[in-house]
C-alpha cells in the first residue's frame, strides 16, 4: 500500500506503543489529542471495511473490464457506501483527531511464527479480474485520502497484519474508551468491559453492534469468550 503524506508536510511523525510494535504515522498528528486517556477513540479495521463496502450491493454505473467485457462495481460506489454505513455515523460521535484506521503491512511476522500461515486459504484463492483490483485499490486510496485530509491518523507496521496492529493499540491504550470496527470476528476477542473495549462489527446488510458489556453472549455466538 502507497505511503500518503499531507501536502507540504516532507516529515511524518512516528507513533509508537507499549508492545514496542512500530507504527508509522501517515499524517503528522498532536500526540497529546490522540492519547489523551479521555477522549473516546476509534480503531478501523480500514482493509475489511473498504472491501465490503466495495461488494455491498450492485454499482448502477459499474465498470467494464476491457479484456473480457465483464462489469464490475466502481470506487465510487465503494466510497458512497463507506461514506454512509460506516464514516459519517463515526462522525456523528467521534472527532477525527480520535479515528485511527490501520491497513495491512503483510502477514510476514505471522508467517515466520506459523510458517504454514493462511496456506490452505491460499490454494482456494480466487483471483480477482485486473479491472475489479484496480477499482479496490483506488478506493483504498480515496479514503486513505479522505481520512488524512479529515485529519484522522492512517497507519501501517510493515511486515504485520491490521489486526494484530489493532490489538497492539488496544493494549496500549488501556482503560481509555475505545471501539473496533471490523468485519473480521478474530477481533470481538478484544471487547473487554473492564477495559472500555467495545466492537462494531460491519456486516451484509447492516450493522451488527457486539457492546463491550455483552461477553457471554459474544462467547455463546463465537464459542470464545473475549479477553
Amino acid at each position: 500500500m502507497a505511503k500518503y503524506e499531507e501536502p507540504g508536510k516532507a516529515k511524518r511523525n512516528h507513533l509508537t506503543h507499549q508492545d514496542s510494535l512500530e507504527e508509522e504515522s501517515m499524517l503528522p498528528v498532536d500526540r497529546k489529542k490522540v492519547l489523551d486517556p479521555n477522549v473516546p477513540a476509534v480503531l478501523l479495521d480500514i482493509k475489511g471495511l473498504v472491501t465490503r463496502s466495495y461488494h455491498s450491493g450492485t454499482d448502477p454505473h459499474p465498470i467494464r473490464d476491457e479484456e473480457t467485457g465483464a462489469r464490475c462495481n466502481s470506487a465510487s460506489h465503494g466510497a458512497a457506501n463507506f461514506l454512509d454505513r460506516i464514516l459519517l455515523p463515526i462522525l456523528r460521535d467521534y472527532a477525527p483527531i480520535n479515528i485511527v484506521a490501520v491497513a495491512d503491512g503483510g502477514n510476514d511476522l505471522r508467517r515466520a511464527v506459523f510458517p504454514t500461515y493462511k496456506m490452505k486459504r491460499a490454494d482456494k484463492k480466487v483471483e480477482v479480474p485486473k479491472a475489479q483490483q484496480k477499482q479496490l485499490d483506488l478506493l483504498l486510496e480515496q479514503v486513505n485520502r479522505l481520512l488524512i485530509f479529515l485529519r484522522a491518523t492512517v497507519v501501517k507496521v510493515p511486515n504485520r497484519e491490521a489486526d494484530d496492529v489493532i490489538a497492539g493499540r488496544v493494549r496500549a491504550m488501556g482503560d481509555r474508551p475505545k471501539t473496533v470496527y471490523s468485519v473480521d470476528m478474530d477481533l470481538v476477542q478484544l471487547i473487554d468491559e473492564e477495559k472500555n473495549t467495545s466492537m462494531v462489527r460491519f456486516d451484509e446488510p447492516c450493522f451488527t453492534y457486539i457492546h463491550k458489556y455483552e461477553r457471554q453472549g459474544v462467547k455463546d455466538y463465537i464459542e470464545v469468550e473475549p479477553r
